[in-house]
């Protein structure tokens, strides 16, 4: 059975965080209880990739989840690390130990991905998702280590166990496609993330709502009948959060959306976490949502 070659880190970073079974069996003596963890330490790797300091954000702690399972395969381990989210974004922190006889080197443009991502109900029917990816963050040996992220403009959260299912290795460099393994892998677990929202509703000016918007640190979805005719990018382009300092923030990230008749629900995960402290408001469709 091969054994995972986990990079041990010596130094955290002092926060509290966070995101397969077709022959494969599970390793019970890593397998810690979530919910009788102590407290979480955020993972240098995942503070670093989401461009958190030395301390999070007030009330962020409750985002973070120690999960520490890990499951064995005839190809690879995996062992999901931490998550980290709230209603709307999950991200999901995990090594991959491929086998000795995997070759994991890359060139030119090529890069290592699961092309199987999923995130499911225990009984397996599939989470309301509307963005998803993966980016590797670390490399030791035959040990690689991802962060896949889920969003939804509505809640993927589940008050029972959650399936994280990834799996399918593939080398690509975005045209052609190598086959690693195409062994999956599903781990389990109750998730606990709770990171506050601000939630309100877009009303006109003659009192008709016209949607809602909700902002987390990590993504701002709307559902929306717009005044006019306007897709969800360009809502987004013209939407802004305001801070207590008087500052406009531009919304950046990574977008999805949908069009419904009239109704427009758009999604952005933001590209750095975002301190909810410091908001007051949002402005949309020439609308202003306060919190």
């Amino acid at each position: 059975m091969l054994r995972r070659n986990l990079k041990k880190l010596g130094v955290c970073v002092l926060c509290a965080a966070f995101a397969i079974l077709a022959g494969c069996t599970g390793s019970p003596g890593k397998e810690a209880d979530a919910e009788s963890a102590s407290p979480a330490v955020l993972d240098p790797l995942l503070a670093e990739h989401l461009n958190i300091g030395d301390s999070l954000p007030e009330g962020l702690e409750q985002s973070i989840q120690m999960i520490e399972k890990e499951i064995s395969g005839k190809d690879c381990d995996v062992f999901v690390r931490q998550t980290m989210g709230d209603a709307q974004t999950l991200y999901v922190l995990y090594d991959v130990t491929f086998a000795e006889g995997i070759d994991l080197t890359c060139q030119g443009n090529e890069s290592i991905e699961p092309d199987l991502l999923q995130l499911t109900q225990k009984e397996g029917q599939l989470l309301p998702l509307n963005m998803w990816g993966t980016e590797l963050v670390a490399e030791d040996g035959q040990t690689l280590t991802f962060l896949t992220y889920f969003c939804s403009w509505d809640t993927w959260q589940s008050e029972s166990e959650i399936n994280f299912v990834v799996g399918d290795f593939q080398k690509t460099d975005g045209l052609q496609q190598t086959t690693l393994t195409d062994e999956e892998a599903t781990l389990s677990w109750l998730p606990t993330n709770q990171a506050e929202s601000l939630e309100g509703e877009v009303v006109n000016e003659t009192g008709e709502v016209m949607g809602n918007v909700s902002l987390s640190p990590f993504a701002l979805a709307f559902s929306l009948n717009p005044a006019e005719e306007i897709d969800f990018m360009a809502l987004i382009d013209k939407t802004e959060i305001m801070c207590r300092d008087g500052q406009a923030l531009h919304v950046q990230g990574r977008t999805g959306g949908t069009q419904e008749g009239e109704q427009v629900n758009g999604m952005v995960k933001l590209q750095e976490i975002l301190d909810l402290e410091t908001v007051t408001a949002v402005q949309i469709d020439g609308h202003t949502v306060n919190f």
